[in-house]
């Protein structure tokens, strides 16, 4: 019996190396397998405090990964028999802006799986289709004077993109642009609402070099939608923006 005063992370070294010595010796080898990992958020900033998270799988994960610049490793362990071991979750921290390769690996340093995920500069705008339109939004902390602050903005694609308020695993409201010019001429705007908090998100038109930033001389043609206080407010704008007659 192991001792009870070995760390946990050890006991399990040992009681899985030996099952995967029996049944090697036996001839019915459980090898390591990739493991499932995701990345939390999924898209992290520089500000997030990033977390790896193993999902629950029949490998078992001993060891914390280990970090040596811009790779991660994750030593997994042999397949066991259900039932299988929950998830696990191991903090990083905040990691400087970049690419990082997630490396799994045996015990015995066998590469199994690599992936890779990139970490961005935070920001509160995101440019849908090629950059045309930059999108913004503000919210209210609610209170006795309500307080004016700048959503964080994480691009998903050239289409789309999302915003959060406190915590950047929680997305508060989406915005896609579609071209809808080949059928009616106009830009289709689709915002979806998941929050009751205020919330103001601006649409600008870049087209012909104009500015959004506020105060522009030469300000970019926008659109603000707006949904109150304790509402769950969500858009579709078929028909405000175009592209400019030549």
């Amino acid at each position: 019996m192991l001792s009870a005063h070995l760390p946990c992370s050890l006991r399990h070294r040992l009681v899985f190396s030996i099952l995967a010595a029996a049944l090697a010796f036996g001839g019915g080898a459980l090898l390591a397998q990739p493991t499932p990992v995701l990345i939390s958020p999924a898209l992290p900033t520089t500000s997030d405090a990033v977390v790896l998270v193993v999902e629950p799988t029949c490998n078992d994960v001993f060891m914390p990964p280990t970090v040596a610049g811009n790779t991660i490793t994750l030593e997994v362990g042999p397949l066991i028999p259900a039932p299988c071991p929950n998830s696990f979750r191991y903090p990083l921290g905040l990691l400087a802006a970049g690419s990082y390769t997630l490396r799994e690996v045996d015990f015995d340093g066998n590469l199994l799986s690599t992936s890779v995920f990139q970490v961005g500069a935070p920001t509160t705008q995101v440019g849908l289709l090629a950059g045309r339109f930059a999108v913004s939004a503000t919210w209210f902390l609610p209170g006795g004077t309500p307080v004016l602050l700048h959503a964080a903005a994480v691009q998903v694609a050239d289409e789309s993109g999302y915003f959060w308020f406190v915590n950047a695993g929680t997305i508060e409201v989406s915005v896609k642009i579609l071209d809808g010019t080949a059928i009616n001429g106009h830009y289709w705007v689709f915002i979806a609402s998941s929050t009751t908090l205020p919330f103001n998100l601006t649409v600008a038109d870049t087209f012909g070099g104009c500015s959004p930033a506020p105060g522009s001389p030469n300000p970019c043609p926008s659109k603000t939608y707006s949904s109150p206080q304790g509402t769950n407010q969500n858009f579709i704008d078929l028909g405000t923006f175009t592209n400019p007659k030549p």
